[in-house]
Formats: structure tokens, sequence, C-alpha cells
């Protein structure tokens, strides 16, 4: 019998967050519709903000704006081989950082 605890409305809130400004991030959604990172990239975009909400639930110190920034442009890079220089990543990590703070 599994013991595992159901996420708070908190954690919930703050992940559906995290998946709605994600998906609504122009340079992640042109990489996603133009299977820049294979047919998978919904799911790619999906795992990312496992990773995203994961950090927060689970390092301590919390990720800062830098942190969240630099995992954003890492992934891109590394799952989707685009390299961002529109300084949009900033903007996504400060919207996350925000939305954390609320919960």
């Amino acid at each position: 019998m599994s013991t595992s605890t159901a996420p708070s409305n908190q954690s919930l809130l703050f992940a559906r967050g995290v998946i709605a400004r994600l998906a609504i991030w122009p340079a992640l959604r042109l990489a996603v519709s133009n299977n820049w990172g294979g047919p998978d990239g919904a799911e790619k975009r999906t795992w990312l903000a496992s990773v995203i909400v994961d950090a927060f639930e689970q390092e301590d110190p919390q990720p800062d704006e830098t942190y969240i920034e630099l995992t954003l442009l890492q992934v891109i890079e590394d799952e989707f081989e685009t390299v961002l220089e529109d300084g949009s990543a900033e903007g996504v990590a400060r919207d996350i950082a925000k939305l954390w703070d609320e919960e």
C-alpha cells in the first residue's frame, strides 16, 4: 500500500501556473510547433515544467530568477537545439519566481 501524500493546493496551483506560463512563451511555442525538439516537443515542455516545480519544492535555498533563466536556456538549447538570444527567458523566469512568491 502506498503512503504517498497528495500535493497541496498551493503546489498544484504553482505547477499549473508554470505549465501555463511555458505554454504562452513565444520562443517555446515556436520550438514545439516546429518540432525543433522532435515530435515529442510538447512532452519536453511538460518535463521542463516539472523540473522547475521540483526545483522550487526540493531545493534549499529555493531557486532565484537567474537559476530559472539558466535552466530555461539550457533546456531550450539541449532539448530543442536552439540558442535563445532574445532575452525572453528572463521575463519567463521572473514570472515563475513571482508565481512562487504569490503561492
